[in-house]
């Protein structure tokens, strides 16, 4: 198995705080440094990429939760994590149905 990316991209800010977007950016990093690393399965490094990220979350996410106060983060975190899967499953299917509907009509503009 190929070693984690995830030591390469820790960074603290000087005052030793952090933001939610900062925390974001690190794991996007680490998935990025897992993805251009190649050599495993898909379905491996996205296994190493989500345990990496439920890890950092986990590590560093009670002092951000504190620092933000009313905010919660998490479900921040997965509100934005489902509405860019919800638009990737929406935009395919998408272009499924035009291609299909594009199929059953292109015979019958030829008959006429």
């Amino acid at each position: 198995m190929a070693t984690s990316s995830k030591s390469a991209t820790k960074s603290r800010s000087k005052n030793g705080t952090e933001s939610v977007g900062d925390l974001v950016g690190e794991i996007l990093r680490n998935a990025a440094g897992e993805a251009v690393k190649g050599g495993s399965s898909l379905s491996d490094t996205t296994r190493r990429v989500v345990a990496e990220a439920v890890e950092t979350l986990d590590e560093r996410g009670p002092e951000l939760a504190k620092n933000a106060g009313v905010f919660t983060w998490r479900y921040a975190l997965l509100g934005w994590a489902t509405w860019n899967a919800g638009k990737f499953v929406v935009k395919r299917r998408a272009r499924k149905t035009v291609k299909t509907v594009r199929r059953k009509a292109s015979p019958a503009a030829r008959r006429n």
